[in-house]
């Protein structure tokens, strides 16, 4: 709420929420005030405001202007008048307009004088005010907070009396928003015969009045470009200077080479660097271990930036952190620190490129001096052991030179010769095979050696491969996991339509010669069934094996949870696939999973007449609608204060011979009358449920126990799936969040399915007020938002104080009536 006090002349509308106040001072030819005036304008001209304003004439039609002049004081945040010549962007602003009428003046009662407070002043709310004397009102005035046009009208006390002038005074602020780009700013305020322009410079956003960054030049950098920028704040700061001590691991060379550039500061705190400065107005030394520049000018008002370049002398050290201190009279030590990070690549590095699975080939690369040292032919040497299961394939060897960019990435360029740019011949250790490698000149640049290791012998297990390289100083080593190529088993289809699950058996895959072949198929926890037409067997080239070319053994008549066998009738030496499909159902299951886990096992004797058995495994994870057989969904409608359940049952098609189906009704929710409907319930061959037709309701029945439970009985036994779809209400109830609801199929007294849950959030469940207040001007506007839950509330009484420093506008109040949507946005439905 807002207070008009009325204090010697001088009229004051506070806002007492913290934002703007206005008012004015006016002076009469009776009690003329004008020394305290010129005493103001004296202290503001001369120091008040921190600078000598700079005024320019323009001509401009001023015949009806009747501001003489406008004067500025800038107030820091302990309320004092501010002496510094640089300002904070929202400081509070005392601005007096000062006016005059001129003698045997025309104007007479109602004639106003309007005028344009500059945007760069922040207004919170409309100001009206009395242009009053100590004889009385010569009028009134307005400010309008939107379009800062300040209105002056004038009484019949301007008819009868001479050389009528005052001051109107504006409390405000500078406008953040409003004054952007550079730190120095223009205000135009037009007067009667030109127009007063005030320069101002205001204090950037900045945390620190100086910053230290380093940047390194390039990756395997030997050199680090620092640089320092320094008052930022843009203070008087006299005998300027920086100290900057230079951190181990790196050099300044001699004689020191610094440039200082002039920076332009924004008021957004950003920066752009301007014109170097001329070497006369800094002097540069370098001792005790610190870079100390000194600014020759007695003061500095302006900011700028120190660069210079540090030679890395580590090599080791890759963490180099700098920290510069800026001093002066009156300037309070100011330090920041920087911290470059200097990449370099490895001397040496070693992994796998890749694997070839089917074939066993491993592909290895060696990155070797990416640290781009010197390195003398005699030591520019590689030596390479890997494991002995393992071949160097012929002619995989490669040697590239390598292109390093700033960032480190590394592109291949030339190709080198063998036997001209290098030598290799084979190196051995125990239990490992390898080779060595040895550059025939000496070496600047990076290289990358790639080459392929193969098994020797056929890969029954998983295996892990070492690799080890070794230069003259270091050793880098990288591992490999290889895997068995023989035997593999994957789940190919799923069809929840027809319940059943396709399967594929990959054999031999790296095509070694295999004879008197038998494929042995498991359900080791049950819950497959074996579906013979389904299985096709393949050759390398897609050809389907004839049933004369194999033996086929399973149980007849097809029984659940067993198995087949496959004999192959002659030796094999190239990849087969073995495709299949089983039926599945959750009641064959005797382990205690929800899973169907399918095992296969391929027993033959090798080319050495020596047995071999391998095994593979394959698992078909089913959705949550068929393990849980059913699901269970619900959606409110706000509007009517009713959830619609759905309820899925009896998913997996059993043969329920007693279904009865129990959902309990929490929360005190009542069953809509009418409202539950069964329809038949279709599922895709992805498993995704549909609704189908309608079920007639003499086909079950249903009620609401004391204990709110809805039961529904089927007449007659189901094996199929069902929806069940029915509302509940909320009406006269207390509303919570959510509202959680749980669902069985029994057969007789057997569940028959898992708990079907599920949670229906509530929009502003348990939710009785909410209260919200935005200014507007010199009024705070406040809304209540009552009973968004919309719940049953009794004796309902709401009460709300407001604080000692407002006052309630009886005609501000009203109650609306509302609309729900679905969804439970509210709306006012109607005039109070």
């Amino acid at each position: 709420m807002a207070e008009i006090t009325l204090q010697e002349g001088i009229q004051t509308q506070k806002n007492q929420i913290g934002k703007g106040i206005g008012g004015f001072r006016m002076m009469l030819k009776k009690r003329i005030s004008v020394m305290i005036v010129i005493l103001m304008l004296v202290a503001q001209y001369a120091y008040g405001i921190g600078f000598i304003p700079q005024v320019k004439a323009a001509a401009i039609d001023q015949e009806r202007n009747i501001i003489t002049s406008v004067s500025m004081a800038v107030y820091g945040a302990d309320g004092q008048t501010v002496t510094d010549s640089v300002y904070e962007q929202e400081a509070n602003v005392t601005l007096d307009y000062t006016w005059s009428l001129p003698k045997a003046h025309p104007y007479k009662q109602g004639d106003t004088f309007t005028f344009q407070l500059p945007e760069q002043f922040q207004l919170f709310n409309d100001i009206n005010g009395l242009l009053v004397s100590e004889d009385g009102d010569v009028g009134t005035f307005t400010v309008e907070q939107l379009s800062h046009q300040v209105t002056m009208t004038f009484n019949d006390y301007i008819e009868t009396h001479d050389d009528v002038q005052g001051t109107l005074r504006i409390n405000t602020k500078f406008d953040k928003q409003k004054i952007s780009g550079s730190t120095v700013q223009q205000i135009l305020f037009p007067v009667s015969g030109g127009v007063q322009t005030v320069t101002l410079n205001f204090k950037p956003s900045v945390g620190s009045t100086i910053e230290k960054r380093g940047i390194p030049q390039g990756f395997n950098a030997d050199h680090i470009l620092w640089s320092v920028d320094v008052n930022k704040l843009l203070k008087t700061v006299g005998n300027a200077a920086v100290t900057d001590p230079i951190p181990t691991g790196l050099s300044l060379s001699t004689p020191v080479t610094v440039s200082v550039y002039q920076l332009s500061i924004q008021l957004d705190g950003s920066v752009t660097q301007g014109a170097l400065l001329d070497a006369s107005k800094y002097t540069t030394e370098f001792t005790g271990g610190s870079l100390n520049v000194r600014f020759t000018d007695p003061a500095i008002s302006s900011a700028y930036r120190i660069e210079y370049s540090t030679a890395i002398t580590d090599e080791h050290q890759l963490s180099f952190t700098n920290t510069a201190t800026f001093t002066g009279d009156g300037q309070v030590p100011a330090s920041s620190s920087a911290t470059v990070q200097v990449e370099r690549g490895g001397s040496l590095n070693k992994y796998s490129s890749g694997y070839d699975w089917s074939n066993q080939i491993i592909s290895w690369a060696i990155e070797y001096n990416y640290n781009k040292k010197t390195i003398p032919q005699g030591n520019a040497v590689l030596k390479d052991l890997f494991n002995d299961s393992q071949a160097l394939v012929a002619n995989s060897i490669k040697v590239y030179t390598v292109q390093l960019d700033s960032a480190g990435t590394a592109t291949m360029s030339n190709l080198l010769t063998k036997d001209i740019d290098y030598t290799v011949v084979a190196a051995s250790d125990v239990n490992k095979s390898g080779f060595t490698l040895q550059f025939k000149q000496d070496l600047t640049s990076p290289y990358r050696i790639e080459y392929k290791t193969k098994a020797v012998k056929r890969v029954f297990e998983d295996a892990s491969i070492t690799n080890t390289v070794t230069d003259s100083t270091y050793t880098e080593q990288a591992t490999r996991l290889i895997r068995s190529a023989i035997l593999y088993k994957n789940l190919t289809d799923v069809d929840y339509q027809n319940k059943t699950v396709g399967w594929k058996v990959t054999l031999n895959s790296d095509n070694y010669p295999m004879g008197q072949v038998e494929v042995t198929e498991s359900f080791p926890f049950g819950g497959l069934k074996f579906i013979p037409e389904s299985l096709v067997i393949k050759n390398s080239k897609g050809s389907i094996l004839k049933p004369a070319d194999y033996g086929l053994v399973y149980n007849t008549p097809v029984q659940s949870n067993k198995g087949f066998k496959i004999v192959f009738k002659s030796q094999i030496s190239e990849t087969y696939t073995i495709s299949y499909s089983t039926e599945f159902n959750k009641d064959w299951i005797w382990s205690n999973t929800e899973n169907f886990n399918n095992k296969v096992r391929m027993d033959w004797i090798d080319t050495s007449e020596i047995p071999r058995t391998t095994e593979a495994e394959g698992l078909f994870i089913p959705r949550d609608e068929a393990k849980s057989n059913g699901l269970k969904f619900g959606s409110y409608n706000a509007s009517t204060k009713e959830i619609a359940w759905t309820l899925g049952i009896n998913y997996n098609n059993k043969t329920v011979a007693e279904p009865e189906v129990v959902d309990i009704l929490k929360s005190g929710q009542t069953l809509v009358p009418g409202s539950l409907k069964v329809y038949t319930m279709n599922v895709t061959k992805n498993g995704d449920p549909t609704k189908g037709v309608e079920v007639n309701s003499s086909k079950y029945t249903y009620s609401v126990n004391g204990n709110n439970e809805l039961k529904l009985s089927f007449t007659d036994a189901i094996q199929s799936a069902y929806y069940i779809e029915f509302h509940t209400s909320l009406e006269g109830k207390v509303i919570g969040t959510a509202i959680d609801n749980k669902a069985n199929l029994y057969d007789g007294t057997k569940k028959v399915s898992k708990d079907l849950n599920a949670t229906v959030k509530i929009p502003y469940g348990d939710e009785y007020l909410l209260k919200n207040g935005v200014q507007n001007g010199e009024k705070i506007d406040w809304s209540i938002q009552i009973n968004r839950s919309q719940s049953t509330v009794k004796n309902a009484l709401i009460k709300d104080t407001p604080s000692a420093n407002q006052i309630l506008l009886q005609d501000s109040f009203h109650l609306y009536p509302t609309n729900v949507a679905e969804n439970g946005d509210i709306t006012k439905s109607r005039p109070e």
